[in-house]
């Protein structure tokens, strides 16, 4: 798949560049566009760049391939993608302790939303929830599904699943619930003691 990828200098540059080509966004760090196929993303210094480069070609590499993803699972890799560190061989994401300790505490204080509203989520209920919480929220979803082996494979099932039916309705939420082992229920169980119990490790791919 080709995207094509424009780097743009200063907020002002970025701000009337998304201005005469998008409307209702107030980013000034990066968006994309399906009808240019387009990552637009902020200079801010190369590390920072690249990151939020790989963060907006998820997007474009998700709808193009699936169509229409749920909020939570299309934001929650595009976060991962975004921490990629490349090596040689391979790429590393690291979860990020400052990241987790956040949002454990937001468990402890009863300050996450429900699990399955979540899951059902637009882009209306992340303003109201706010997008620190939110943007944390999905990413550990998807860190805990793809952390484990067996876990990757129900991810590879949905995807192609998702694929499959490009053009057709697909009940994402219906998915996980007769596909995940003990269904969404035990999907919520084995994130929740994930998150609060374990030392998430570096995903690596």
């Amino acid at each position: 798949m080709h995207v094509n990828v424009t780097v743009i200098g200063g907020t002002a540059r970025f701000t009337q560049y998304r201005n005469k080509r998008t409307s209702g966004l107030a980013t000034t760090a990066g968006y994309y566009s399906f009808p240019e196929n387009e990552a637009v993303v902020r200079w801010a210094g190369q590390q920072r760049t690249l990151a939020v480069a790989r963060h907006e070609i998820t997007h474009l590499a998700l709808g193009n391939w699936l169509g229409s993803t749920p909020l939570w699972f299309n934001e929650g890799m595009a976060e991962i993608m975004e921490q990629l560190e490349f090596q040689q061989s391979y790429a590393r994401a690291e979860a990020p302790l400052s990241r987790v300790q956040h949002l454990r505490e937001l468990h402890r204080s009863g300050k996450l939303p429900a699990f399955r509203r979540f899951l059902d989520s637009e882009r209306g209920d992340w303003d109201r929830i706010g997008n620190d919480t939110a943007y944390s929220y999905a990413w550990s979803l998807v860190y805990f599904l793809i952390q484990d082996a067996q876990r990757q494979q129900l991810v590879s099932n949905y995807l192609n699943a998702v694929a499959e039916q490009r053009c057709q309705r697909f009940d994402h939420a219906n998915f996980f619930e007769t596909r995940y082992p003990g269904g969404l229920a035990s999907f919520e169980a084995g994130w929740r003691q994930w998150l609060t119990r374990e030392t998430p490790v570096a995903l690596q791919f």
